[in-house]
């Protein structure tokens, strides 16, 4: 039975010791302060000009957007006129082709005609 008190208060003087330990026996931890408000500012300094950055690509992002917007309305202008010179073109084809051989001839010996300086009453 000795054993066992032994024992027993064996183990509360080891737990004893090893709580003492913890709470008066350690030393006291050195930190560095200034060396980690030193790498903070450095940092805030980057994240302030990478927000410059940021900003300024915005408002440049912003003028490419409104020239694209201004060269698309430019784009749909020249396809409208390419449009409507295509369709006049056209039509001005289909006016040939309706012309017969007869009619053909003789619009170009009119216009070679009027080059050449003569008309058709000198011919006459």
């Amino acid at each position: 039975m000795k054993t066992k008190h032994l024992q027993t208060y064996l183990f509360w003087a080891i737990l004893g010791l090893g709580v003492g330990y913890v709470i008066f026996g350690k030393g006291d931890i050195s930190v560095d302060i200034d060396s980690y408000k030193t790498e903070i500012n450095l940092l805030q300094q980057k994240i302030d000009s990478i927000s410059s950055q940021n900003n300024t690509l915005k408002v440049e992002a912003d003028s490419l957007n409104t020239k694209l917007s201004e060269y698309d309305v430019k784009i749909d202008n020249l396809n409208a006129k390419i449009d409507y010179i295509q369709y006049e073109t056209k039509q001005k084809i289909d006016a040939v082709d309706s012309f017969g051989d007869d009619e053909l001839e003789r619009f170009f010996a009119e216009r070679y005609l009027e080059i050449k300086g003569q008309h058709k009453d000198t011919i006459n």
